[in-house]
């Protein structure tokens, strides 16, 4: 094959190499620093206290594994700003409460960005 006949194989070629480093490649590495983000305010706000390092509970509060199916991002960013409120208002946060003697400290006074941080580590899994 000659040279030139060469030439659009190779612009091809980088074109589709290029193709390949879109944008969405970036977006597991913003994630995970989203995801470090909120496991740094999760563990300096002492959540690990009550509900474990891994979010799998302790005696003094529930997991918080699986919270998915259950809430939204709003939902829990909500119940963060006004546990006590919150929870007179969902029968099972009641159940909750009455088995984990231990009592969510709230409300949390944290800034939207902070509490949609942790709310979005929270509902990662």
């Amino acid at each position: 094959m000659r040279a030139e006949n060469r030439a659009p194989l190779i612009v091809l070629f980088l074109a589709l190499a290029g193709l390949s480093c879109s944008p969405t490649s970036e977006a597991p590495t913003r994630e995970s620093e989203t995801v470090r983000e909120g496991r740094r305010i999760f563990v300096s706000d002492a959540c690990p206290t009550c509900h474990g390092q891994d979010r799998a509970g302790t005696n003094n509060g529930p997991p918080l594994q699986g919270l998915h199916p259950r809430w939204t991002e709003e939902k829990l960013i909500r119940f963060l700003r006004e546990p006590s409120a919150f929870r007179q208002s969902d029968p099972r946060l009641r159940q909750l409460a009455d088995r984990y003697k231990t009592v969510m400290p709230g409300p949390l006074r944290s800034d939207e960005a902070r509490l949609r941080t942790l709310a979005g580590y929270l509902l990662q899994d």
